[in-house]
């Protein structure tokens, strides 16, 4: 029986089951909560693009369509007249983190090489995981000095049909909250 080369067991969109962190002097945590939120998409042709968060993030409290018509100095000063709006978008961005790469497999590692992210210091760097396939669950590793690591465990997503919609329980479609 043939094997599929590495590189093949990793296409296809992966549902974020578990994020896991050790950190230096605290232990394990999970940072994005017991349930956090996430898809990472891998292409055959070499691209991939991941976004994670924590699904229990503040609200901001402004509709997307109020946010999007405005740009540079307008954005800003719309801003700050909701300083508390402000506080809700930085605490809701620190409990995220989106990007888009080309990736390959080296070994027992897969390298996403960024190229677009939220986090602007990331783009043009490698982020270097170790990898392993367990059923229909990947899980991808970051390792740091000290014992230290970062777990992602991505379960293989069930293909959806077209008239499926993904949504969130507290929203509607249009991005707004819903009423009771």
């Amino acid at each position: 029986m043939e094997h599929p080369a590495p590189q093949q067991l990793f296409v296809g969109t992966w549902k974020l089951a578990a994020m896991r962190a050790k950190v230096a002097g605290r232990g394990v945590e999970e940072p994005y909560g017991p349930e956090p939120l996430g898809y990472i998409t891998y292409t055959d042709d070499g691209y991939m693009h991941a976004i994670l968060m924590d699904p229990n993030r503040p609200e901001v409290g402004t509709p997307i369509e109020e946010f999007g018509k405005r740009t540079g100095v307008r954005r800003l000063a719309f801003f700050l007249g909701g300083i508390p709006a402000v506080a809700r978008y930085t605490a809701a961005t620190m409990k995220s983190a989106a990007y888009t790469a080309t990736w390959d497999v080296h070994g027992p590692e897969v390298v996403h090489h960024v190229t677009a992210s939220v986090m602007p210091d990331w783009i043009g760097t490698d982020m270097v995981r170790t990898y392993q396939f367990h059923a229909d669950q990947l899980t991808l590793t970051a390792h740091y000095p000290d014992d230290q690591y970062v777990a992602l465990v991505w379960q293989k997503a069930a293909g959806r049909g077209p008239q499926e919609q993904i949504s969130h329980p507290a929203r509607t479609t249009s991005g707004s909250p819903s009423s009771p």
